[in-house]
């Protein structure tokens, strides 16, 4: 008997995902790590009839799951969703609905746990981006239903986001929601106003900020701008109280240089007026050297500030409601 007979995973039958290399991803890349071709190599028409998608495909039909981390995957880990309760014609039919955008790399920030200089993609690099763009994603973004970007450089510095966010409207991609992350430093009244055509079809505002104070902020996020990004962040959150927005959320990388912060930046965003509060422990990215990176990763068990560590973020536990704070730093301390 197989172990996930009579089980159905809809993921790779609506997820499309680019990223930083360009490799197309129809689920989480830590989830499923087999891409399905690259999209600055691969015509859209040759990715959507690939071999690898094929493969895995058939690895959900025939219920196996063999590309998957099963270990790893939240939806095999809790629970996998009934095959008899998903049974329809289309159940099997692969339609980009879900859409994830990292493929380029250009913010105005150059924070030391994510990237070691400031990155605008330009010339060649440049070229390929926007090609992919107006041939691949806008095309697609048409008729899917969601669309989150940009997931390593910020919607308003990377020139292919501001080509979606003027080309795209609720006229001709009548189903899209944006779930937008960035670091807001650029996400000005003014820049907002530019885009009108695209004010109706927000569902979520993700702000990164890492810090609870000025002088912290000033070391995690190179480049950044306090004072705008304080002035920003009180517009976003206008738009949620004015409903024009659903879902407003800061979040928190929490590492050596800021984890003292964590309970007071958790009650700046319930004044902010966020839904959500998202604590993530930093991660290995290979660009600190793995000495520095040690020394950030103070959720590490060895890290000599560990204990102290987890006596801050227990104090989490005293901030109500507690279903606004997320994340892996939270998940670890409600599993001790």
């Amino acid at each position: 008997m197989k172990y996930f007979e009579n089980t159905y995973c809809s993921k790779p039958f609506g997820d499309f995902e680019i990223s930083p290399d360009g490799m197309v991803h129809v689920c989480c890349p830590s989830y499923l790590k087999q891409p399905i071709g690259n999209a600055f190599e691969i015509e859209i028409d040759t990715l959507l009839s690939s071999n690898p998608l094929k493969m895995t495909h058939e690895s959900m039909v025939e219920q196996d799951y063999r590309f998957c981390s099963w270990t790893e995957c939240p939806a095999i880990r809790e629970k996998l969703g009934s095959f008899e309760e998903n049974l329809s014609e289309d159940m099997f039919e692969y339609n980009v609905k879900d859409v994830r955008l990292s493929y380029d790399p250009s913010c105005n920030l150059w924070c030391p746990s994510c990237r070691g200089e400031k990155c605008i993609v330009r010339g060649e690099q440049r070229d390929k981006v926007m090609d992919i763009t107006f041939k691949t994603v806008i095309p697609l973004l048409k008729s899917a239903k969601s669309l989150v970007m940009n997931g390593y450089g910020d919607i308003f510095a990377a020139r292919s986001c501001r080509a979606i966010m003027e080309e795209l409207s609720s006229k001709n991609a009548p189903k899209l929601q944006y779930d937008f992350i960035t670091n807001a430093v650029l996400f000005s009244e003014d820049n907002w106003n530019k885009y009108h055509n695209l004010h109706d079809m927000v569902n979520s505002i993700r702000v990164s900020i890492d810090a609870s104070k000025k002088e912290t902020y000033d070391k995690v996020r190179l480049g950044g701008d306090w004072e705008k990004l304080m002035t920003n962040l009180k517009f976003i959150s206008r738009l949620r109280k004015n409903g024009v927005i659903k879902n407003f959320m800061i979040s928190f990388v929490v590492q050596y240089e800021n984890y003292l912060e964590v309970v007071d930046f958790a009650k700046f965003g319930i004044k902010l007026g966020c839904d959500q509060i998202i604590f993530e422990n930093i991660m290995d990215w290979n660009v600190l050297e793995r000495p520095d990176f040690l020394m950030q990763a103070v959720h590490y068990p060895d890290h000599l500030n560990h204990k102290k560590y987890i006596d801050i973020m227990q104090k989490l536990a005293e901030i109500k409601p507690q279903d606004m704070l997320v994340g892996s730093a939270i998940n670890d301390i409600k599993e001790r």
